[in-house]
């Protein structure tokens, strides 16, 4: 650092001023403006640290009825990172050690003060770097737990919020789930940024009653303390009802809109934040009111249907916190060369005393609680976490895929996300290929293509997955700078059923051919399949044909055990052993 021409904020914790003035000196003729103060009392150094701010402390150590640590002290219960330098003539080696053990960023001695500059301009640094450090925290923290378009606490932020209070109080309390109704088609009608402007003034209508949070798309969430009962909750869902009544003054518009609630009482209906409010969005959901607005209060009356879904909703919850969750991988295979090039990570979920759950049950329930982030941030790190472990064992490259959903893809930081994990993993960057189905492609097309740009420039490479299911066109498809495509597997079913099923694999892999994608096609289930495939110029696949998919480590002994049967025989003599599939 070069201190010429730097300010620096020096509290000078001295009782001889001859001393303070030396030590003044030395910093400006170390090249700093000096801004001071000299304190030899903890009553006048209590004063200058709650007035002011300090980029230093420098400090004697034997003051009259005062010293170093007891300074310290003083200066932690204020700020636990302001750089605090002991600048002594009659301290101990052992004493100065201490204290520095203690929090004091080095001692320098009087007789030396030449060493003052250096340690100063280190500590400036520090303290810089640090502040950055926690800027970004602060930056990434607020993307994680608030949302844009509000500002409000997104439903992690209210979460956190509702534990807040439940920690520090055991009052009753309601906590409501609102929906706006017809805001989608307002949205649709008046334009997005309309729509923005309603959800704030929704929010600012909202935070009259209590703690408010954005929970999504046209959803809220509300804490409401003081509430014991039922009688109460429905007496305040009533009077937040009518508060609706009122229109909404948009653009010198006028806007009407109402909306149903959903209510879960504290401690009635949960012990925990999650609980309380899938109870409440439960409750929501269920209610069938019309008109001008109607609530119903979350209760053993709701249905079967609703009940089974919220024990395994709340069975989520506890898998997160007791990661219950793990990961399966099926080989991808290359049909001309006879090789495994790559395996897709896959989640599942082995529920106490249930057993296995199916995917298609669980992992949409996943994106609906927002548990899809924190789940999907796991799957991600543990699918690089095992690739990098797979190539210490000496087992050859292959990637690695992951799906993103819909969700994950638009929370913000995902570029960050990936690459820090990329980092933390110390797996390449070309060696992940994460998937996004073609759903989420053509949703905000500018969005998506500058996402995957980015993800691009890390040397990820980018799959769209269940091609075929969407409404994409050649002429969108074209503007994502994906590398490959993925054939669904309804089309792969079809083959052996009908012509029309060939025709449209066909159709496929020729436009994928004009784009320049690579192609795989999943849900491979017999060797009539793969053999059509590859005659048409699929040369990818995956599927139950060749494996299911299995746990990490079968997946290392396949991959172990394919590559010493592809390096042990002739290519030309090489085939698929089907009879080491694993079945399903």
């Amino acid at each position: 650092m070069n201190a010429e021409n730097k300010s620096l904020r020096a509290l000078i914790v001295e009782d001889s001023p001859d001393d303070a003035v030396l030590l003044l000196d030395a910093l400006q003729g170390g090249g700093f403006s000096v801004i001071h103060e000299r304190v030899d009392c903890p009553r006048h150094l209590e004063e200058q640290l709650r007035e002011k701010p300090w980029d230093v402390i420098l400090c004697d150590h034997n003051l009259p009825g005062f010293d170093a640590p007891h300074a310290l002290g003083i200066v932690r219960r204020h700020d636990e990172e302001l750089p605090f330098i002991i600048v002594s003539g009659s301290i101990s080696d052992d004493l100065a050690a201490g204290t520095m053990k203690n929090g004091a960023a080095d001692f320098i001695p009087k007789s030396n003060l030449s060493r003052l500059i250096p340690a100063i301009e280190r500590e400036l640094r520090e303290s810089a770097n640090r502040q950055a450090l926690r800027q970004a925290h602060e930056k990434l923290d607020h993307m994680l737990y608030y949302d844009p378009f509000t500002g409000l606490p997104n439903r992690d932020g209210f979460i956190s919020r509702l534990r807040i209070h439940m920690d520090n109080s055991q009052q009753g309390r309601a906590v409501l789930s609102l929906e706006l109704c017809r805001f989608k088609q307002i949205m649709k009608a008046l334009g997005a940024d309309v729509g923005r402007q309603l959800l704030r003034a929704t929010a600012g209508r909202l935070a009259r009653h209590g703690v408010v949070a954005r929970s999504g798309e046209d959803c809220f969430a509300l804490l409401v303390n003081g509430i014991d009962d039922a009688e109460q909750a429905e007496q305040f869902a009533q009077t937040l009802i009518e508060s609706f009544w009122a229109p909404f003054q948009i653009e010198e518009q006028e806007l009407f809109i109402c909306c149903r609630l959903g209510i879960s009482l504290y401690p009635q209906h949960g012990q925990e934040p999650e609980e309380l409010l899938s109870h409440a969005e439960t409750a929501m959901i269920c209610d069938q009111g019309e008109g001008r607005g109607s609530y119903t209060l979350y209760g053993k009356s709701l249905d079967t249907h609703r009940q089974e879904r919220l024990e395994l909703e709340k069975a989520l919850y506890r898998a997160v916190r007791n990661q219950e969750f793990e990961l399966y991988y099926q080989p991808q295979l290359d049909l001309n060369k006879r090789t495994i090039v790559g395996v897709e990570a896959l989640l599942r979920w082995n529920r106490p005393d249930h057993g296995m759950v199916s995917p298609a049950r669980f992992i949409p329930m996943l994106e609906e609680t927002g548990l899809i982030i924190p789940v999907g941030e796991w799957v991600l790190r543990t699918a690089c976490q095992t690739h990098r472990e797979w190539q210490q064992r000496g087992i050859p490259p292959v990637w690695m895929a992951v799906n993103l959903s819909a969700i994950q893809f638009r929370q913000p930081g995902l570029v960050e996300l990936v690459k820090c994990t990329l980092a933390e993993t110390g797996m390449a960057a070309t060696s992940l290929e994460l998937e996004i189905t073609e759903s989420v492609a053509i949703f905000n097309e500018q969005e998506t293509i500058h996402t995957l740009r980015e993800l691009g420039a890390i040397g990820v490479k980018l799959a769209i997955d269940d091609f075929g299911t969407g409404y994409s066109s050649l002429n969108s498809l074209k503007r994502f700078p994906f590398g490959k495509l993925k054939i669904d597997q309804s089309f792969v079913r079809d083959i052996s059923r009908d012509a029309n099923g060939e025709s449209m694999v066909k159709a496929i892999l020729d436009m994928a051919e004009s784009l320049g994608l690579a192609v795989i096609a999943e849900g491979v289930e017999t060797l009539e399949q793969a053999d059509f495939l590859q005659k048409c110029g699929c040369h990818e696949i995956q599927g139950y044909y060749f494996s299911r998919p299995i746990p990490a480590g079968d997946m290392a002994a396949l991959l172990e055990a394919h590559h010493r049967e592809a390096t042990s025989c002739k290519p030309d003599r090489c085939e698929m052993d089907t009879g080491t599939r694993h079945a399903p």
